[in-house]
């Protein structure tokens, strides 16, 4: 049974892993870095050569941006580097082992409604991915039950055929404060030509 889930559970724990690393690196190295009104940079990462990460925070509450962005790749590359960040997002959906199997059920019961529903659109001429998500007080996907959402966001993919970057933005709001604002934003920076 284990052995059916673990690919899923290899890529959930490689995102998480990932997004971790992300986050605890120092801001110093950021050099020439994209800007948002009303956000300041909390972090930066080099991911590899051509792959980083950032992640801004409100300067008026509990809002932020996450931004990653991987230079100099071709169309094939971007949408290896996109799919492989949407299966990694949609694995960790799709049904967990119980901790402690038969004790009470062998699955965690996850609500349905909580299950980014991938969509498509073409912004100024650029195709995009996109997505709702709920989060957890860490800010982290994955959340099995509406009790634990406190966040919620637009997490969007683009190959900007341009500036020759895979990038994915994600802005994460308090469910409470979350409009449709926030979708618009993240589909038109995506690919702004300043950024």
């Amino acid at each position: 049974m284990l052995t059916r889930h673990l690919p899923r559970l290899m890529i959930a724990f490689t995102f998480v892993w990932t997004q971790y690393a992300l986050c605890s690196s120092a801001v110093a190295d950021a050099g020439d870095y994209p800007k948002f009104a009303g956000y300041f940079l909390e972090s930066h990462s080099r991911i590899d050569s051509i792959s980083e990460s950032y992640t801004y925070r409100s300067k008026k509450g509990p809002s932020s941006i996450r931004l990653r962005r991987a230079r100099n790749v071709d169309a094939e590359a971007a949408s290896t580097i996109i799919n492989n960040e949407v299966l990694a997002i949609q694995a960790q959906y799709s049904g967990a082992i119980a901790p402690y199997p038969d004790a009470i059920s062998n699955s965690i019961e996850l609500d349905r409604s909580l299950i980014p529903k991938l969509e498509d659109a073409t912004v100024k001429g650029v195709f995009v991915k996109f997505c709702t998500t709920h989060l957890s007080l860490s800010k982290a996907h994955g959340v099995q039950s509406a009790k634990d959402v406190v966040y919620k966001g637009v997490l969007a993919w683009a190959y900007c055929t341009n500036q020759r970057e895979a990038r994915t933005i994600e802005v994460i709001v308090p469910t409470s404060q979350f409009s449709d604002k926030y979708k618009k934003f993240a589909l038109d920076y995506i690919c702004s030509s300043s950024n």
